[in-house]
Formats: structure tokens, C-alpha cells, sequence
């Protein structure tokens, strides 16, 4: 119950940060909420599903929804590219903390 009562509110505050950036940031800053977003879809389908569960058909829609969510979020403001420069270091981020998780687990 603790890990995940500490792990809502660490998340709670770094999406609810990120979302803030996505909306109405300016700058580097611009982006952020959406790519954060993009990656959790995206390392979910990677690691949990490709990886972990050989479920490749979820992996896929998991892949589809994270692209669509890039796709679409980002036609607010003109995102895209900002997103996608925030993208890589949230995915490379996400997708070693999930397998360092799934390695404990």
C-alpha cells in the first residue's frame, strides 16, 4: 500500500506539473506534459507487453495510442517537435525504470 500511495502522489506531481507545461508553458519547457504522456503509452507497450508479456497485438494498440496522442495533443500550440525533444529522454528514462521494476518483480 505504501509503495503505492508514495508512487500516486511522486506521479500525481510530476504529471500534474507536466500537464501544467503542456497547456500553458512557454520555451524548452513546451512539450513536456505531452511527451510524458506519449512515453507512458509508449513504455507500457515496449516493455509490459512487448517484452515482459510477448502480448504483441496490446503492444501494438498501446504503440497506436501513444502516436495518436503525440499526433493530436500536439496540434495545440504546434507541440510536435518539442514533444519529440522531450520524448527521448521520458522514453529512455521510462523504459529502464520499467525494466528495472520488472527485474524486482
Amino acid at each position: 500500500m505504501a509503495v503505492w500511495l508514495v508512487g500516486g502522489v511522486v506521479g500525481g506531481l510530476v504529471f500534474g506539473l507536466a500537464g501544467h507545461s503542456w497547456r500553458i508553458g512557454t520555451g524548452r519547457e513546451r512539450g513536456l506534459g505531452m511527451a510524458l504522456l506519449v512515453a507512458v503509452w509508449l513504455c507500457e507497450a515496449l516493455v509490459t507487453y512487448a517484452i515482459v508479456l510477448g502480448y504483441v497485438d496490446n503492444a501494438v494498440v498501446f504503440a497506436v495510442v501513444a502516436a495518436l496522442l503525440w499526433l493530436l495533443l500536439g496540434m495545440r500550440g504546434r507541440q510536435h517537435l518539442r514533444a519529440l525533444a522531450w520524448l527521448v529522454p521520458a522514453a529512455g528514462l521510462g523504459i529502464a525504470g520499467m525494466l528495472a521494476l520488472h527485474a524486482l518483480v
